[in-house]
């Protein structure tokens, strides 16, 4: 696949610059894996095991993540940056913005998630989870689910290259960052 919008997003590396793009009725919609939340390598040694177990399997990538996503609640959750992200809602509210959370993950996993939310000092209660239970692209999500039109500025946060660039394609008018966590 040929990302054609690699030139129209920033990249960064913590919360802290997006603070700087918060302005009166912002919307934020963060991914959360390996954007907020990241987790030990366990994943990735999973992964390999899971290939050596079953070899023949269609969908290696797909079942392999509805697996690992039911069992997320065994991988402690860490922070890419909290201090950041608190700050950030923090003008989200004084702004009278919002944040909504928008991931891959199935709905199976939610009460993993608020779990993880209080393993990094979140209280889950403030925010809404939108689960694409790997069914759909994001761009296309969120154009048919959520109504970011009534806000006067929409800010798109994920990791995933291709996550963005389909944000782009589908919802231009959405500010995209791509999120590298060190």
């Amino acid at each position: 696949m040929k990302f054609i919008y690699e030139n129209t997003f920033e990249t960064l590396h913590s919360f802290k610059p997006i603070q700087k793009k918060i302005k009166d009725n912002t919307l934020v919609i963060c991914d959360i894996d390996d954007t907020l939340l990241y987790f030990t390598d366990i994943k990735k040694n999973m992964f390999e095991k899971f290939i050596k177990l079953f070899p023949y399997i269609e969908n290696k990538e797909e079942n392999f993540e509805k697996m690992y996503s039911k069992n997320f609640v065994n991988d402690k959750a860490k922070s890419t940056d909290i201090k950041g992200f608190k700050k950030l809602t923090e003008l989200l509210l004084e702004n009278k913005g919002n944040l909504i959370f928008l991931t891959s993950r199935h709905e199976d996993t939610h009460y993993c998630l608020k779990q993880q939310f209080l393993d990094i000092g979140l209280n889950s209660s403030f925010f809404s989870v939108y689960y694409t239970n790997n069914t759909m692209d994001k761009g296309t999500f969120i154009k048919n689910h959520i109504n970011y039109t009534f806000y006067k500025k929409c800010l798109f946060i994920d990791n995933e290259l291709f996550n963005v660039n389909d944000v782009i394609e589908k919802c231009p008018s959405i500010e995209c960052i791509l999120f590298e966590h060190l």
